[in-house]
């Protein structure tokens, strides 16, 4: 009997912790959406780009209704109430929350009870109020008001974000757009908020999708940022200037190359494969297209510089050798949009070509095209 008794204490506290747990992964609103009574509405989480359903309630007779809504912890969510196919409100939830939702069939809302979706609530209705403001500029056409109207929105999301660079209500800001689906951070500079708020977010919600999000929209923008100053700062030459030590660690710049036909290569010298395509493939198109006005500027990927002259001595490559010691994450690399190796670019006469060449017939081809 005593062990019986054991026995079902041990499963009582099991099933106790059980519901702990599953409380403890969810949020909790109390809505009222006003002169809707008996109305149906769905609740969903935002997806990505997508809206995942979680429940459909119905208000009662004064319009209330109650939503569990699921939300792991550390890992915030966004979720969406609809009626009739229209969106009355997002919130922004956190594990635990309990937050009153006021809403009107017009999408005028409010949320009491968390900081943070209080936060978003501020951000959405901010930006409805923008949109709703352009809008009504652009029909009217006042062109010079509509700047200053985005110029000064811009500025007050700016704020918005460096103040809350820790709050999941960035997210959203960050994504906002107006117009054609203009984005409100369109400017190439913004990459570095992209990539600013990621390293925030990421501290304190490291497996957040939303932080990911981010996290590649910064290194995309990031990329498009170099492209930019890169081709603002060459003056004189068609394409972003790369300048990077060769054998004897004299900085060689791929502009000062004296050829026809320059093929831009980036290798990585660990790989035995790309070893091999040195001497099997590039070496004999070299020797037959050198004299003819061909040449090679090859970017190793290497942080091992010392293993990479090991390999330029061993094999006796006669064209420009120059050493990224960066790596993979040589901003060179992503300046051109490297995503492996090896990765060949043309550029005839100072200027790119659109031939794409991914083996030793490929080039063969742009080489014939060009220099027979």
């Amino acid at each position: 009997m005593r062990r019986s008794n054991k026995f079902f204490a041990a499963a009582l506290f099991l099933a106790a912790a059980v519901m702990l747990s599953s409380c403890a992964q969810k949020a909790r609103i109390n809505g009222t959406v006003s002169q809707a009574p008996q109305s149906e509405l769905v609740a969903y989480l935002l997806n990505g780009g997508n809206l995942k359903l979680i429940d459909t309630l119905k208000t009662d007779a004064q319009g209330r209704f109650k939503l569990n809504a699921p939300i792991r912890k550390n890992d915030p969510e966004f979720v969406h109430i609809y009626r009739n196919g229209k969106m009355l409100a997002p919130v922004l939830l956190e594990t635990g929350d309990k937050v009153s939702l006021e809403m009107d069939t017009l999408g005028h809302f409010s949320v009491k009870g968390a900081a943070q979706a209080e936060l978003y609530c501020q951000a959405e209705n901010e930006y409805r109020a923008f949109r709703a403001r352009m809008d009504s500029l652009y029909n009217a056409g006042d062109g010079a008001a509509c700047t200053k109207t985005y110029i000064d929105y811009y500025h007050s999301r700016v704020k918005f974000i460096l103040t809350n660079s820790h709050s999941m209500a960035v997210v959203p800001v960050l994504c906002q757009t107006f117009g054609a689906d203009t984005p409100v951070f369109s400017q190439t500079t913004d990459a570095i908020h992209f990539r600013n708020m990621a390293d925030s977010l990421s501290s304190v919600y490291p497996n957040s999708k939303y932080v990911k999000l981010i996290r590649k929209n910064a290194k995309e923008r990031t990329h498009l940022m170099n492209i930019n100053i890169a081709l603002e700062s060459a003056s004189s030459i068609e394409f972003p200037e790369i300048t990077l030590p060769d054998m004897e660690s004299v900085p060689t710049k791929l502009s000062e190359v004296d050829a026809k036909l320059v093929m831009l290569y980036f290798w990585s010298p660990s790989v035995p494969l790309q070893k091999m395509f040195n001497i099997d493939t590039l070496m004999p198109l070299y020797e037959k297209y050198n004299k003819k006005g061909f040449e090679i500027y090859s970017v190793a990927l290497e942080p091992d510089k010392v293993a990479w002259a090991t390999t330029v001595r061993s094999q006796m490559l006669p064209w420009v050798n120059v050493c990224d010691t960066a790596g993979p994450a040589s901003k060179y690399a992503s300046l051109y949009a490297v995503t492996q190796t090896p990765w060949v670019f043309f550029l005839h006469d100072g200027q790119f070509v659109p031939d794409k060449a991914t083996d030793g017939e490929s080039i063969q081809r742009v080489l014939a095209k060009y220099l027979d």
